[in-house]
């Protein structure tokens, strides 16, 4: 036997490892093809909506001149309430429903519906650290001041992404 020739003899080599790499790849492609097919690709961080939201002030008499700010959808992709929060100072801010003196409430901002979408407005009123279902308004909200900052902020499945920031003017 030609124990030399044998060692020597390496035609084979490149396409043997050629195949394999081939295979590998094909392997590994396969299976992040598939990861995505079978939903595993889901889990990725949600498209941020487009939207453009305003805000604009006002002291018109809704209480003897307390400052209003109305935050309104203008264009863009619809938004789920659910997903939205509207903060003063990073407290809940709250809106009024009904009308002012008689049988109003007083409600976090866009609570009330399921979808925010182009021409939604809502008027902040007040703000607070309070649960929203037990917030007494008149002794524990706090008014809008000059310098206060409201921001509205949409958030799903982990990502969080700011709409909006108003300082009170």
């Amino acid at each position: 036997m030609h124990v030399r020739g044998f060692l020597a003899d390496d035609e084979a080599v490149s396409p043997t490892i050629g195949i394999v790499l081939m295979v590998a790849v094909t392997v590994i492609l396969a299976a992040v093809i598939g990861a995505f097919v079978l939903g595993m690709g889901d889990y990725l961080a949600p498209p941020t909506p487009n939207t453009q939201l305003s805000a604009s002030q006002t002291t018109e008499n809704i209480a003897q001149g307390e400052i209003v700010v109305a935050i309104s959808h203008r264009a863009g992709n619809n938004l789920d309430a659910e997903n939205v929060r509207v903060t003063v100072n990073g407290q809940q801010a709250y809106e009024f429903k009904g009308a002012y003196g008689a049988n109003e409430e007083i409600q976090p901002v866009w609570s009330d519906v399921d979808r925010i979408s182009a021409g939604s407005s809502s008027a902040i009123v007040a703000y607070s650290d309070q649960d929203p279902s037990n917030v007494d308004y008149w002794n524990e909200g706090r008014n809008l001041e000059s310098g206060d900052t409201v921001r509205v902020t949409w958030t799903a499945r982990g990502a969080s992404v700011t709409l909006l920031t108003r300082e009170v003017r």
